[in-house]
Parts: C-alpha cells; structure tokens; sequence
C-alpha cells in the first residue's frame, strides 16, 4: 500500500489535499485511461520521426502501428494526420504551421 505525507503550503493546497484522501478512496486517482490512438500524440511521433531521418509514408505507418495505441490505426486516419501535418491550415493571413514535406513523385 502506497503511504504519502502532504504538506500544503497555501489555503487553496489545504483545499486540495484536503479533497485528496476523499478521491482515493473513490478510486479517481489511480484509475489510468490510456486512449485508443490519439491523433495528436501520432502527429507528434510523426514530426520527431521525420525530423531525423527519411521516411517512406508506408514504412511509417507500419513503424506506427506496431505501438499498442495504434495497431488498429487504419490508413486514412494516418493519410489525414499526413495531409494535416503537410498542408498546415489557412488563417487570414495565408498557410501555417505545416511541419513536414511529402514528397510526390
């Protein structure tokens, strides 16, 4: 059984750690949900990926989908964050924030 003293500091860490044994008893605190394939954690390993080394979109998307979140991955979820990352979006002020180069040829 895991033991912890808490010290709070302020009157608001008083209200928190006051609050605290309440949610663990509940079981709020150590309830761990790992969501299924969020595009936004993939869009980030895609980008890292990317930026050091040179990747074919296939290899890619087979690299991601052997990480458990991601096994059920189906490509057009992949081709999107692609396009996403690509492409950027358009403001007022024209295209932005595109973080990679796909090649076509």
């Amino acid at each position: 059984m895991p033991k912890g003293r808490l010290f709070p500091t302020s009157r608001d860490d008083l209200i928190e750690c006051a609050a605290l044994p309440d949610c663990v008893r509940r079981g709020e605190l150590d309830a761990l949900r790992i969501p299924r394939a969020p595009l936004d954690v993939l869009a980030q390993q895609i980008v890292a990926e990317v930026s050091s080394a040179e990747w074919s979109e296939d290899a890619l998307f087979e690299l991601m989908r052997r990480a458990a979140p991601y096994a059920e991955l189906t490509r057009e979820q992949y081709d999107a964050v692609l396009r996403m990352l690509a492409e950027g979006y358009t403001s007022r002020n024209g295209p932005r924030a595109a973080y990679i180069h796909r090649a076509t040829w």
